[in-house]
């Protein structure tokens, strides 16, 4: 059986920082699967309290050496020929960065983590990243809506009640028969304000939700003239996933997953 390649990156740090995120992350998805996987970084920067590392941390005075390699920030790339494995440049940012990528376009494999990279780069490889949804794990919330009664068939609120109403983590609170003074208060107390009417005319509750600083989640009817300040949904399934569980497919194993392809 064909052993599985070791695979490096290489950090300038391990700081507090999204760009040093994406590598433990990643490295930690990789090692469940089986990979070793080590970073390289400087002597100064051989250890971190701030996240739950599974591999190895490796002084790179000692040379950096893996099977395959990911380096993504653009200052070490002119390093780049020391270092012993196929190689492949992980473009992290643009910016006043791209100059420094530019100039090692084509001599390594790319990999994205932003399509909109793509115009710069088209024959580079996508693979976007993901979320810790295990670590990061959805709060309990208060999800208001309306549905006018018997008079509101056209709020269609028994739509969001059958979408919504089994959610664990998802209190629903249907506004009705409340003053004014009442009414304003309920937006203030609210985590999220859902609608979901049918075409022709005014959704004054998402107006209102939205003045009261509530996101408001919709399928975009009546709300044309703030379409800009909501979150639009196609249907039903789509509302249902954004408060049961946004990021299901955006974790760092889909990312993984990409990455695997690309480089084996």
């Amino acid at each position: 059986m064909k052993s599985k390649p070791t695979i490096g990156a290489v950090l300038p740090c391990l700081d507090k920082r999204g760009g040093v995120r994406h590598f433990l992350e990643v490295g930690n998805e990789l090692i469940k699967r089986g990979y070793d996987y080590t970073i390289f970084t400087p002597p100064e920067s051989q250890s971190q309290d701030w996240f739950d590392f599974k591999g190895k941390i490796a002084d790179w005075r000692y040379g950096i050496k893996a099977d395959i390699l990911l380096v993504g920030d653009p200052q070490l790339l002119p390093a780049t020929p020391k270092m012993k494995g196929k190689i492949f440049v992980w473009v992290l940012a643009s910016g006043p960065y791209k100059k420094m990528y530019d100039e090692y376009y084509g001599k390594y494999p790319f990999i994205l983590i932003n399509r909109w990279f793509q115009k710069d780069y088209p024959k580079a490889h996508l693979c976007e990243l993901g979320v810790n949804i295990k670590h990061f794990k959805l709060k309990k919330r208060k999800v208001l809506f309306y549905s006018g009664g018997e008079r509101g068939l056209h709020k269609q609120g028994h739509i969001i009640h059958k979408a919504l109403n089994d959610i664990p983590n998802v209190e629903l609170i249907e506004l009705k028969n409340l003053k004014n003074d009442e009414l304003a208060e309920a937006y203030r107390s609210g985590d999220y304000f859902v609608s979901w009417e049918m075409e022709g005319g005014f959704s004054n509750t998402s107006a209102e939700a939205i003045a009261s600083g509530l996101p408001v989640v919709t399928n975009g009817n009546n709300c044309e003239p703030f379409i800009d300040k909501v979150i639009v949904v196609k249907d039903e399934k789509k509302l249902r996933e954004f408060f049961e569980d946004p990021m299901k497919n955006n974790t760092w194993k889909e990312t993984v997953d990409n990455l695997l392809k690309i480089i084996l």
